[in-house]
């Protein structure tokens, strides 16, 4: 079975639920706006690395990521809302 690599955005979506984080909730309380979370697809488009963040994110079953990767373009800001709650 052949499965289909990963778009930016999954993997953003998967990042952040590996990190606990809930992007759809975050969006629908305001504090990430569609505009953001455009920008960090976009940012993840970019991935200097996007076959071991695929192949981490799916060794930890998508939970459990104490940090984004250094590599991760969207690291800094995750580990933002992560931190804020």
């Amino acid at each position: 079975m052949t499965h289909a690599k990963p778009t930016p955005s999954m993997r953003v979506s998967h990042m952040a639920d590996a990190l606990g984080l809930d992007l759809e909730t975050a969006e629908l309380r305001g504090a990430l706006t569609p505009e953001a979370r455009a920008d960090m697809e976009l940012r993840c488009s970019g991935c200097t690395d996007p076959a071991d963040c695929t192949a981490r994110l799916a060794a930890t079953g998508g939970r459990g990521l104490a940090r984004a990767p250094a590599y991760c373009a969207n690291g800094d800001r995750l580990m933002a809302m992560k931190a804020s709650g």
